[in-house]
């Protein structure tokens, strides 16, 4: 993940919570090894990263990249989620948000980023190709692929980030991540499930959007889970004990 998404977590008094290997660590160490050459990593960069992370939703609960949604009327709104089609708007660059998060879930899919293993974090086989591809700009977006986006509300939106993951499977397979207020889906498959296709931000024309409390509910749910699992580190449980 991204170094830049490291100070939306950090407190004053406190570096980012990292839950891994069972453990609650306080720690700004970012996960990485040598992967991309110093080109490589700038087409990432520049495709979509330094786009959209200075856009994400921060602590203190601002949230430009929702706020940009907001300037347009949604296409669908029934109370509990609103879709905003962003090709409408001329503010948002859709293929740097497209390029930001496609770019994520290959690089969990090419490297295991565990020293443990050599296992990649995420398995999209022979899928992982043409997404390399379209991120240099040599193919067209891969076919059989499906790219979901929910924004949370800021009052709701989880400052936190999560790398790529399995989700649960249905006709096709699902893979997730996370970065402050916004949630990443990429489902896989040559079946797509209806609401992949109709609700597709890439590559449907419209782009659409998707704003619900849904992706913070999740996130919620996801990381109590993983803190309820996980042992408490010595800097975790100092931390702790200045907050009571």
């Amino acid at each position: 993940m991204p170094a830049a998404l490291y100070k939306y977590c950090r407190a004053t008094d406190c570096e980012p919570i990292r839950i891994a290997g069972g453990m609650l660590v306080p720690t700004s160490q970012q996960t990485q090894d040598y992967l991309l050459c110093a080109a490589c990593e700038d087409v990432l960069n520049k495709g979509g990263e330094s786009w959209l992370v200075p856009r994400l939703a921060t602590i203190d609960r601002k949230f430009p990249f929702y706020e940009m949604l907001l300037k347009d009327l949604p296409g669908y709104n029934d109370g509990r989620m609103a879709i905003y089609s962003a090709a409408y708007n001329s503010e948002i660059s859709c293929e740097k948000i497209a390029h930001f998060a496609m770019s994520i879930f290959w690089k969990a899919s090419a490297h295991s980023w565990r020293k443990a293993t050599s296992e990649p974090k995420i398995q999209l086989g022979p899928y992982s190709e043409p997404i390399r591809l379209w991120l240099r700009g040599d193919a067209g977006f891969p076919e059989h692929m499906a790219l979901l986006v929910y924004v949370s509300p800021p009052p709701r939106a989880q400052i936190v980030f999560s790398e790529p993951c399995a989700a649960a499977r249905d006709e096709a397979r699902n893979y997730f991540f996370h970065v402050p207020g916004v949630l990443f889906m990429l489902t896989v498959g040559k079946t797509l499930p209806r609401d992949a296709k109709s609700l597709s931000f890439f590559p449907a024309p419209t782009h659409p959007i998707i704003v619900t409390e849904f992706a913070a509910a999740a996130i919620e749910n996801l990381f109590a889970g993983l803190t309820a699992r996980s042992r408490e580190s010595r800097g975790y449980t100092q931390y702790r004990s200045r907050h009571r």
